[in-house]
């Protein structure tokens, strides 16, 4: 895929901290995460999930990243690793707010890394240096997964990174990218992540959905938010609007409306307006046929499985692409 703004791997990885610790916070300490999960600096979640059972990672292997971030031996006492077994142990029984009376969250000036003694049980205060380090170690089996899919550092990973961080599970996009032959690959990753990415239509995620989407770029140019080219702008339009149906349900259920969705499609039909329909009023549709053929060549007529479909316009002044 071609990205906007090509980063060096230093630049990307400190971007890439920054973004992550505003979407996730950067505490000190162990603390709980909303879903009463022990976690630790910018995301580290001590307990990963199975189908529907938490389990805590190795005592060893926690231990291990924690020592490595400080640069000094760290090891749990049995009482502490016990409290991490109960809250683990309460989880497992849906019991989410006893697991939290347990591990404080953290919450205001905690997650900026703040350190207060009386919230930590573990004898634990990381150093931002200590934070940014464990973040590195956390972060690395993410970048492994993202490897496979030779996308460069940027924008654009940066956005694909803090999806597959908070969702956990390889995100469908990995496979958009990966195929370089897609002509609407840019508008696909974007529907991925803007629109599809919250399967339980968590409202508390629709923000961060949107900066994830705003991160990545609808468009290929500089700053994402203008098409580069009118076929730029055709592909959006043509992909985005069949997806309009379901685009709207999603929204309805975040408390979002399609407004969202219009003007995400605004700068591609500016483009086409202003190119195309020089002195007449557009007051009705912009249509884009299905028919892609090879960029710069797409939108002939009679290209793509859809050939034979007719295009219905309003009865208002339409900007028609034929197939």
């Amino acid at each position: 895929m071609t990205v906007r703004n090509p980063m060096t791997k230093e630049q990307y990885e400190a971007e890439l901290f920054n973004f992550m610790k505003v979407r996730e916070g950067a505490v000190a300490r162990i603390y709980s995460d909303p879903d009463g999960v022990p976690t630790l600096g910018v995301g580290y979640a001590l307990a990963t999930k199975s189908g529907n059972t938490y389990g805590l990672r190795s005592r060893s292997s926690i231990e291990q990243a924690i020592t490595n971030a400080r640069g000094t031996a760290y090891t749990f006492t049995d009482e502490q690793w016990t409290l991490l077994e109960e809250v683990v142990g309460l989880l497992n029984e849906g019991k989410v707010d006893q697991a939290k009376a347990k591990i404080p969250e953290a919450i205001g000036s905690d997650t900026t890394g703040v350190y207060d003694a009386s919230e930590d049980h573990f004898n634990l205060n990381l150093d931002t240096n200590a934070r940014q380090n464990l973040f590195k170690t956390v972060m690395a089996e993410f970048e492994d997964d993202l490897s496979t899919t030779n996308l460069p550092y940027s924008k654009e990973r940066i956005a694909i990174m803090s999806l597959h961080y908070n969702i956990g599970a390889m995100p469908t996009t990995f496979g958009y990218i990966r195929n370089d032959n897609l002509v609407d690959q840019r508008v696909m990753v974007w529907n991925e992540i803007r629109y599809r990415s919250n399967a339980g239509r968590d409202s508390n995620l629709e923000d961060r959905r949107k900066i994830e989407a705003d991160t990545f770029g609808l468009y290929s140019s500089t700053d994402g938010k203008t098409p580069v080219n009118d076929n730029e702008a055709k592909e959006v339009i043509r992909y985005l609007e069949s997806k309009r149906t379901d685009i709207e349900s999603y929204l309805s259920d975040v408390g979002g409306t399609i407004a969202n969705l219009n003007t995400a499609l605004q700068p591609a039909k500016t483009l086409l307006i202003t190119n195309y329909a020089q002195d007449v009023t557009i007051d009705g549709d912009i249509i884009v046929g299905q028919g892609i053929g090879t960029i710069p060549e797409n939108y002939a007529d009679g290209v793509g499985v859809d050939s034979d479909k007719n295009l219905k316009g309003t009865d208002k002044n339409d900007l028609i692409f034929g197939e």
